[in-house]
């Protein structure tokens, strides 16, 4: 079952979820260095999909490096995806796409358009948004013809100053039309806040569904509570430690899964996490 469309259509996935950041895993279980793996998009495919089955991972998740795709932009913000970086992302996630199926969902994560800004230097204003417009929109229709199960805008909220602007939402509003016109569910992971809250009470206006937490300490129904009576359909939360010391997730008209905080270092960890959750 795909995991993301059900929950678009509006119905309940019949299992649960657990979806992990791999790739410093990957690298080490490849024996080369995270860099070399990310340049080298046939290693990249392979490596993943390996360390998803060793952990039990029901999702390949490609791409969730916050550093990843800024340096594409800050050289090339018109032509993203001509830059080594992105074209190495775009490979991989094709050849995923041909072969983590049936047996696992992908998940591909872009750069948000707040991280572009603050990389780019500039305001989260009309003209900061028409700088990064043109390059994000073809790069996620670009990862969209790929038709993975779920696209994430990996985002940095300021940690003082979650609010974001109308040009920001114009923008973000614009990238999900695009999703819908490919079928692609289309999600937003924000970090970098210090009150989970208010952070969450920033995104009211985003015509998105599935949302992922990257800061740790916010109670899941606190969370939920937040989000009530908003068109979020699921929440990602991110889980530290053994998942034996999770609590239950919370049932409510918001489905929740368990998520990476950053990316996993530790292999005999995320192995007992997924064996707990799956």
């Amino acid at each position: 079952m795909n995991y993301f469309r059900t929950l678009s259509q509006g119905e309940i996935p019949s299992r649960p979820l657990w979806l992990p950041f791999l790739e410093i895993l990957a690298s080490q279980v490849d024996a080369c260095a995270l860099p070399l793996l990310l340049s080298d998009a046939t290693r990249w495919a392979n490596a993943l999909p390996r360390v998803a089955k060793l952990v039990e991972a029901q999702v390949v998740a490609v791409g969730f490096i916050d550093e990843l795709g800024v340096e594409a932009f800050a050289s090339m913000p018109e032509q993203p995806w001509s830059h080594p970086n992105m074209n190495a992302l775009l490979d991989c996630v094709g050849r995923l796409a041909e072969t983590v199926r049936p047996a696992r969902e992908l998940a591909v994560a872009l750069p948000g358009p707040a991280r572009l800004c603050q990389a780019l230097g500039v305001e989260t204003d009309r003209a900061g948004m028409e700088r990064i417009k043109p390059g994000l929109v073809k790069l996620l229709e670009m990862v969209c013809e790929r038709r993975p199960e779920l696209v994430v805008l990996n985002e940095l909220i300021a940690p003082d100053s979650p609010v974001l602007s109308g040009d920001y939402r114009r923008l973000v509003n614009t990238l999900k039309n695009v999703s819908v016109y490919f079928g692609v569910p289309l999600g937003l992971r924000i970090s970098g806040y210090r009150n989970g809250v208010e952070a969450i009470a920033s995104l009211g206006g985003l015509k998105l569904e599935h949302l992922m937490l990257g800061e740790l300490g916010l109670d899941p129904a606190v969370a939920l509570a937040t989000l009530a009576g908003s068109d979020w359909r699921s929440l990602g939360l991110p889980l530290a430690g053994a998942a034996s010391a999770a609590p239950a997730l919370p049932q409510s008209g918001i489905t929740c899964y368990w998520c990476s905080a950053v990316q996993e270092i530790d292999l005999e960890l995320a192995r007992a996490t997924g064996q707990a959750l799956a």
